[in-house]
């Protein structure tokens, strides 16, 4: 943050990364690292799996996922470096709709793909691992947002209850 002679604040992009930084810690680094071991396992498996026949789409939705996750990187990064939050805002949940369908769509592809599991079965369990953990991970974040309504509801009543 620099202040400039009328006294107004003015963000640059140093102060930018020093307060993402502050906020993310290194979680942000932690994060990144496992996504990038995560597109590496997807790529190797994608190409050791690459000439098998299949009869679903599980090459492209791994193909798509890594496209997702370079986004996930470059786009979201410059949002807040070069748009205002608002409108940072609005692209980022229009990525996050469409990582929602992607991931959609292959559980889709899962249950129609019955020979993948036995003829390319490195890209099978792949795509199959990747979309349970998701599924689990949204299912344990709103389980998680639930709990935390409704215990703050009863924490709060308890209170007023003393009172």
């Amino acid at each position: 943050m620099e202040q400039t002679q009328t006294n107004r604040v003015v963000e640059t992009s140093q102060g930018l990364k020093k307060d993402s930084h502050f906020f993310f810690g290194e979680g942000g680094t932690l994060v990144r690292f496992v996504i990038i071991v995560v597109d590496i396992i997807m790529l190797i498996n994608l190409l050791i799996d690459m000439n098998i026949s299949c009869d679903g789409y599980l090459r492209l939705w791994v193909i798509g996922a890594l496209l997702l996750s370079f986004f996930l990187f470059s786009f979201i990064e410059r949002i807040q470096r070069h748009l205002k939050e608002n409108k940072g805002f609005f692209s980022e949940v229009v990525l996050m709709l469409i990582c929602f369908l992607w991931t959609f769509f292959g559980t889709i592809q899962i249950n129609k793909s019955g020979a993948c599991q036995k003829n390319a079965p490195n890209l099978f369990w792949t795509v199959f691992t990747l979309v349970t953990i998701i599924w689990c991970s949204i299912i344990g974040l709103i389980l998680s947002l639930m709990i935390i309504t409704i215990g703050s509801f009863f924490i709060v009543r308890s209170k007023l209850t003393k009172i």
